[in-house]
């Protein structure tokens, strides 16, 4: 009988022993999982990481195709410095900021209503400037009239010498303009 009792204890010994291997087998590897889990988390965010450091002169590049979220005094001070350069009288007749149709949650566009005046050349030569600025600018319209010279009748006076005719400006531009 006590060899009996002896070995029902050691089978139930046993069999005690064999729950436990299986418990922390399953221990284990739920462990195991959980490690592979947070190993592959963490060479994603280091791929990110690096990701996000290569991409940043690009990022950067990218950033001056457009007027800041805070640059559009410092962008309508540029565009008046260009009409005083080129020897333009230089009006900004409205300033207007519309979400943009492509993307509303990036970017705005900077709507500017411009009245110049000035000889065909400086005129000419704002257009084009203003197109080829660093940003990414649309010319919506642009409208030139020639000035007509004001006839004197005293004919007494000396005549001036002839000089180039005087010619008026009206551009709408749209600049686009990051969002946040």
């Amino acid at each position: 009988m006590t060899v009996l009792l002896a070995s029902l204890f050691i089978m139930g010994l046993y069999c005690y022993l064999w729950f436990e291997i299986i418990q922390k087998n399953q221990d284990v590897a739920a462990l195991l999982g959980e490690v592979e889990k947070l190993t592959v988390e963490r060479e994603s965010l280091t791929s990110t990481k690096e990701q996000i450091a290569e991409t940043a002169p690009l990022r950067d590049k990218l950033a001056r195709y457009f007027i800041p979220k805070d640059g559009v005094v410092s962008f309508l001070n540029g565009i008046q410095a260009l009409g005083a350069e080129n020897h333009l009288g230089f009006k900004v007749g409205s300033v207007a900021i519309e979400d943009e149709a492509s993307a509303p949650d990036v970017f705005e566009n900077v709507k500017l209503n411009l009245e110049i005046e000035g000889e065909w050349s400086d005129l000419y030569r704002f257009a084009t400037l203003a197109e080829l600025l660093p940003l990414r600018v649309f010319a919506d319209q642009v409208g030139l009239e020639i000035i007509p010279e004001e006839k004197n009748s005293d004919s007494s006076k000396k005549k001036a010498p002839p000089t180039a005719p005087k010619w008026r400006g009206h551009l709408t531009l749209r600049v686009l303009k990051l969002k946040n």
